[in-house]
């Protein structure tokens, strides 16, 4: 709990089996599914592969800017060094 408050994040207690409570993380877990399913559909992958592709798509969006860090990535936000995607 002293860590959470030592780098600003808010914890917020919920109604365990109600996700109803958590709309924002069950809409970011609904959009990153959204977004291995149609990584796997457009490169026509079996479904063996979703693994990689849940991987793969976190990787990408951590390498993204996000308006609400104010168009920071979560990687710099976290770390404080902006990625390189050089190699994307």
């Amino acid at each position: 709990m002293a860590f959470c408050k030592e780098v600003g994040i808010k914890r917020a207690l919920i109604v365990s089996y109600n996700p109803q409570h958590n709309g924002v993380v069950e809409r970011k877990n609904r959009s990153i599914e959204e977004c291995v399913r149609s990584m796997l559909h457009d490169q026509d992958l079996h479904k063996f592969s979703w693994g990689e592709a849940f991987v793969t798509t976190i990787y990408i969006q951590n390498q993204s800017p996000h308006r609400i860090l104010n168009d920071m990535t979560p990687e710099e936000a976290f770390t404080g060094k902006k990625p390189s995607v050089d190699h994307l």
